[in-house]
């Protein structure tokens, strides 16, 4: 998972004419695996203008969705994908997620927001972005 994050971040960072900066972005990036448990499968969607996209990947699929963090590095080019799993069969789901963080970028430690947003959800909402995490 780690090397399929390396390759994508790559392909970002030559699509910006970039990458002789890749290698310090990835040995700036702390990576986190967790285990997800989905109790009822369906689809996994992604919003666009309040709109849900249904999408039914192979079991086997991998999915790379663009985070806060890059929303913040490419200056809103990459949006962060807001995205939710919707399940339809009676039958556990079990995934895992690759969340990767760039220690230290100005304006934002990623991790601190992802902190904050984990210990404060019910107060600022599912739709608190990292702009209003960083004053914007």
């Amino acid at each position: 998972m780690a090397e399929l994050n390396q390759a994508v971040t790559r392909m970002v960072f030559e699509n910006y004419n970039v990458e002789k900066h890749l290698d310090d972005h990835l040995q700036s990036t702390v990576s986190t695996l967790r285990f997800n448990k989905y109790k009822k499968p369906e689809k996994i969607g992604t919003g666009q203008d309040n709109k849900w996209i249904g999408f039914d990947p192979l079991p086997s699929s991998f999915l790379f969705m663009a985070c806060d963090g890059f929303q913040v590095w490419s200056n809103d080019r990459i949006l962060s994908c807001t995205h939710r799993v919707n399940l339809k069969e009676y039958e556990e789901r079990y995934s895992f997620g690759l969340f990767s963080y760039l220690e230290g970028y100005k304006p934002l430690h990623m991790l601190d927001y992802v902190q904050f947003y984990v210990a404060n959800y019910r107060n600022v909402g599912a739709g608190f972005s990292v702009k209003e995490y960083c004053g914007f």
